[in-house]
This record gives C-alpha cells, structure tokens and sequence, in this order.
C-alpha cells in the first residue's frame, strides 16, 4: 500500500504541474480547483486500487492516467479559466479556441512516460509540446509568451 500511496504522490506531484499545462506556484481560486480536482483523482484512484487489490506501480499510473482522462474535461474547465485569468474576459473566444485544439492526448502520454520512468528524451519531448502550444496559441490569435510570462510571475 506504502508503493501505491508513494506512486500516486508522485503522480499527483508532476500532475500538479502539468495538469492545466501552465500551472501556478501561488495561490489563487484557480490552484484550489486544480488541488481539488487531483485529490478527488486521487481518491478515485486509491479507492479503485483497494476494490481491485492494484499495488503494482505500472497499473497504478496506468489507472490515475485512465482517470485523468476521464477527468479531460475538469481539465478543459481549469485551463480556460487559466486562459481568461492571463489574456482577460475580452479574449474568451481566442482561449476557447486554445482549449479546443490543445492536444491533451500528447499531454496524458507524456505523463505516463514520465510517471514510468520510459526511456524517452523526455527534455525533448515536453520542448516538442511547449512548441506546438505555441503554435496552438498562434493560430488562435494569442501571444503563447503572455503565457509564460504569467507561469513565471507566479513561481
């Protein structure tokens, strides 16, 4: 239980940062939801893990992966409130734009690879993601260095 209760740290630790992909360091409305939203996972996962006797880490990541998908759309909530809290209410269309052609399937496998530790370049793979985000952002008429520029204000 002590290796299920570790991985779902771990899991939650890296989640916590990526989740809403621009999370923040200081705390605002928006980091609650996002806490709440990773500990309600959190919970699913650990109940799920005891009914099904899972103590293996693979199935442990493979099971709060499974159940962040099924949370995309909490997710999808969270980063468009992100969105309007860094460009304003007046650019509601262009964040929903951002949210729609964000590419979360990228991001939970890129999670997974994380969580297990796989043998990827993972520096070159999260460069990759950041990278067709801001090419997300573009195309939807928004500045992706606004973004950062925020992430950073707020570490």
């Amino acid at each position: 239980m002590k290796t299920m209760r570790k991985t779902i740290l771990a899991a939650l630790l890296f989640a916590g940062t990526t989740a809403s992909l621009q999370a923040a360091q200081e705390k605002t409305d928006d980091d609650d939801k996002g806490t709440a939203l990773l500990n309600k996972i959190a919970a699913e996962v650990i109940h799920d893990a005891k009914a099904e006797k899972i103590s293996d880490k693979k199935e442990i990541v493979a099971l709060f992966v499974k159940k962040m998908r099924a949370h995309e759309e909490d997710f999808r909530a969270l980063a468009q409130e992100d969105c309007l809290r860094d460009f304003g209410k007046e650019k509601e269309s262009q964040c929903h734009c951002v949210i729609e052609k964000r590419d979360y399937d990228t991001a939970f496998v890129l999670l997974e690879e994380k969580l297990m530790n796989r043998d990827i370049n993972q520096d070159e793979a999260f460069a990759d993601f950041e990278q067709k985000e801001e090419a997300t952002y573009q195309a939807c008429g928004l500045d992706f260095n606004v973004v950062k520029k925020a992430a950073a204000e707020r570490k």
